[in-house]
């Protein structure tokens, strides 16, 4: 679940944007029934094709869709977010997490399919 809250001055896309490059992934479910967001779908297009984010794609074809960064298309924007390493499947994701202890956090793993304890792997 998206616990992020859209700015009054900010466009979808933006917000969007917002959540992926924090959480390393959006929910096409979370943005249509928490934020009323219903073209996920174009706005993820449009960061693919027109900022050049590398995005996979997560889910069946006729259901609602998770949304994972894979690497932003700066390098400098990459540098600022930490990487976790998920202690379950040992896939890493790049978001900023609040540490639980030190170096551990509770984030989403695409494979996993949930919450799940992370390790920093970066440090």
């Amino acid at each position: 679940m998206c616990d992020h809250r859209q700015d009054a001055d900010e466009t979808q896309a933006a917000f969007v944007r917002r959540v992926l490059v924090t959480d390393g992934r959006v929910s096409a479910h979370d943005m249509t029934y928490t934020h009323g967001i219903t073209r996920t779908a174009a706005i993820i297009h449009t960061l693919r094709h027109g900022e050049g984010l590398d995005i996979d794609t997560d889910g069946k074809k006729g259901h609602q869709a998770t949304y994972h960064l894979v690497s932003p298309l700066r390098e400098d924007a990459a540098a600022a977010l930490p990487r976790w390493k998920c202690l379950t499947c040992g896939s890493t994701v790049q978001a900023s997490g609040a540490a639980l202890l030190a170096g551990y956090a509770e984030l989403p793993c695409g494979p996993c399919q949930s919450k799940r304890l992370h390790k920093r792997a970066d440090g």
